[in-house]
């Protein structure tokens, strides 16, 4: 073969390596931060981005709420889960009955259940003979540990929805005149529904700026 067609077939080679399959490919990746090339399927940088994003997401705390509320009780038994109809954790459970916003009002109240798992976790460690006492005061240790567990969850998931419903029922109520309790007294159901709103943001503003202390700053844990 001419030599001039061997260097025409070694070129057309090289060309066909580079466009083949078989050689290494280049992908340009979509993430959340922005494109980036990699020799690997966009997948598997993707997946890793998602999952740093979730986690992200789900350590951010409601509303500035101080991160020692939030931490998991030492010795928790069970883990819960939660949607939007309530939570489950081991045996025990919590319905929204009353709906997702006085849910998150009433996972506000976390303050009382530290409370109650510190004072059980006080009594457990200091029961040393009772074994039946013991036994008891565990389940109630897991069940104290639970209702914080749930609480955090649903703070977690919910609180942003709930603070956003209830800033528009606060300023319906500003804008109409339903600010004060005076209102309920005049037999005008949704107007009293309305102050109801309007009061029970007050309230959780309240609960929330008392979280934003450390835990341990707000009470001495103690035996009742």
């Amino acid at each position: 073969m001419p030599a001039l067609s061997k260097l025409a077939c070694t070129i057309l080679y090289c060309l066909w390596a580079v466009s083949s399959p078989a050689s290494a490919a280049i992908y340009a990746c979509k993430t959340p931060t922005g494109t980036v090339f990699q020799d690997n399927p966009c997948k598997l940088i993707v997946a890793s981005a998602d999952k740093k994003i979730k986690k992200k997401q789900f350590n951010n705390l409601p509303s500035d709420i101080d991160a020692s509320w939030l931490e998991k009780p030492t010795g928790a038994t069970y883990k819960p889960w939660c949607d939007r109809n309530g939570c489950e954790c081991g045996p025990y459970d919590r319905v929204f009955d009353a709906g997702m916003v006085l849910a998150v009002a009433d996972a506000l109240y976390l303050d009382g259940s530290w409370h109650r798992f510190d004072n059980y976790s006080l009594q457990l460690v200091q029961e040393r003979h009772n074994g039946s006492k013991k036994i008891e005061l565990k389940a109630a240790q897991d069940e104290a540990a639970c209702n914080i567990r749930m609480s955090q969850t649903i703070l977690r998931k919910y609180t942003g929805r709930a603070l956003k419903e209830l800033r528009q029922a606060k300023r319906e109520a500003e804008d109409r005149g339903y600010d004060t309790p005076e209102v309920c007294a005049l037999e005008d159901v949704e107007a009293c529904e309305i102050y109801s709103m309007y009061e029970l943001y007050q309230r959780m503003m309240q609960d929330i700026k008392a979280l934003k202390l450390p835990r341990q700053a707000a009470y001495t844990p103690r035996l009742e």
